[in-house]
């Protein structure tokens, strides 16, 4: 939401509003046993930093690359979290 306000745009804060409450419940449910591991926390501060960072520094190309590589991150892990992977 930070992220949405900091845009500026009415649409885009609207849109995520709308979806706010459904993904923070969902975030939340899937991703506790992912903040369980000190590593991963401390990767994940490291991933969200970076997004941060090319924010602020008006770099959307770094954002934009930074923000898959968080996602991938996490895909990665309910991947090997899963039966069968």
């Amino acid at each position: 939401m930070a992220i949405a306000f900091a845009t500026g745009n009415a649409v885009h804060i609207r849109i995520m509003r709308s979806l706010y409450d459904m993904m923070f419940y969902g975030i939340r449910q899937n991703l506790q046993h992912l903040y369980t591991e000190p590593d991963n926390l401390e990767e994940i501060v490291r991933q969200h930093t970076a997004v941060f960072d090319a924010i602020s520094n008006r770099a959307p190309d770094a954002a934009f690359e930074a923000m898959k590589h968080h996602i991938h991150y996490v895909l990665d892990f309910f991947r090997k979290q899963s039966p069968g992977a």
